[in-house]
């Protein structure tokens, strides 16, 4: 199988409630069943964050409310800026009290709606290293000014909102593992954009990643939250693996330098364990672009994808939570539909305990992924509707 040259992703036990990982904590608004359907709302502050006037809580909670009217309790959303000129102007220095403000009325507005969020605190590792002109792999340095910088980030969010009943689980940050091991990761990450504070261009090995810097990575993530917050739980925020990640970690190429060996499934199942940190909540993102014609050496379907992120969260002890799925926007609709519904039947009959829809009410992706209750996806909302009914939600 030739080494890939697309961008991954969207942005791309069914009671296993495992000791010392506790799902539902006292502070939360709502107690969910061991399984529910959420959404995705990617911009939920960040298109606050990036807009001069001051948002209210009530605005937030408005948003919410038609969510929590249609059973859909919970929403992952991005808590960060993204480029290295968005940090420095909305969290260094001044811009910090306004950041807090607007994210304040965020997290009240989801209390005042009894509504549940799992903010995802990186959504781009390499916008906080470019800051102080540091490469990727600072992440994997204690001593670097990235990993205190991202610790200050961190800690400040979760002490400041520990208390919140709209709290429901917190997230290490976005798809860490969409190139990780890569030789050639640069080609597709970290993204390059001068006019908005990144270096011109990136330079292997110092900015690719690998399984041990993303565990590490997680770790240090989960250490500084749980100096705050010992109760809820913390996913990883993965992708779906790429189908040779096993091989890839290993080093292990076929006799083609240019191509890599096709895991088995237990040795797809082994690499996630080898990125996850002890405790963590597993997770993963499925789209029908990340089933390629052959993995584990056959045509793979969706419930064979998802049984890899069963076992592996099994074998952790931890809960599952599928952190993104959905089918992206053809010129087909009726063929969209069938395929959601594929995908919608496949994760039912699974044992996956927590998954969240991409992408909800995000005008970015309108041509894409886009769903809202007045576009002509609103039938995926309803199906999320229909199943959290059966779970009692």
């Amino acid at each position: 199988m030739q080494r890939r040259d697309f961008l991954r992703g969207g942005l791309a036990a069914s009671t296993l409630l495992a000791t010392g990982v506790p799902f539902s904590h006292s502070r939360a608004a709502t107690t969910l069943p061991s399984r529910a359907f959420g959404v995705n709302y990617l911009d939920l502050f960040y298109r606050y964050m990036t807009s001069p006037p001051m948002n209210t809580r009530a605005a937030v909670s408005a948003l919410l409310l038609p969510l929590k009217s249609a059973h859909i309790p919970f929403a992952r959303f991005s808590v960060s800026p993204y480029w290295p000129s968005e940090w420095v102007k909305y969290w260094q220095g001044s811009g910090q009290s306004t950041f807090l403000a607007k994210l304040d009325n965020v997290i009240h507005g989801a209390e005042d709606a009894g509504f549940l969020l799992i903010p995802s605190f990186l959504w781009n590792l390499s916008g906080i290293s470019d800051v102080f002109g540091e490469h990727v792999n600072a992440w994997d340095n204690p001593s670097s000014q990235t990993r205190a910088f991202a610790a200050n980030f961190i800690g400040t969010i979760v002490n400041r909102y520990k208390s919140s009943s709209a709290i429901w689980m917190w997230e290490a940050g976005n798809e860490f593992n969409a190139y990780v091991d890569l030789p050639n990761g640069t080609t597709f990450w970290p993204p390059v954009n001068v006019s908005l504070g990144t270096p011109a261009q990136r330079t292997a090995p110092q900015d690719l990643l690998t399984t041990k810097i993303v565990n590490d990575i997680v770790s240090a993530v989960t250490t500084t939250i749980r100096q705050y917050d010992t109760t809820r739980p913390i996913s990883t925020g993965f992708a779906c693996p790429l189908y040779d990640a096993y091989h890839l970690a290993q080093g292990l190429p076929t006799s083609n330098p240019n191509e890599w060996a096709a895991d088995s499934q237990a040795q797809y199942v082994q690499a996630i364990l080898n990125l996850t940190p002890a405790k963590s909540v597993e997770s993963m993102h499925l789209y029908p672009q990340t089933l390629p014609p052959l993995k584990f050496g056959n045509p793979v379907t969706y419930a064979q994808e998802l049984q890899t992120l069963v076992s592996a969260a099994q074998t952790l002890g931890t809960p599952s939570f599928l952190g993104e799925f959905g089918v992206p926007i053809s010129a087909n609709p009726s063929s969209d539909q069938a395929e959601f519904a594929n995908m919608m039947a496949a994760i039912q009959a699974s044992q996956i305990n927590y998954s969240a829809l991409w992408v909800y009410d995000f005008a970015s992706q309108n041509s894409t992924f886009n769903v809202t209750f007045q576009n002509n996806r609103s039938y995926m909302l309803s199906a999320l509707t229909a199943a959290n009914k059966t779970y009692g939600i």
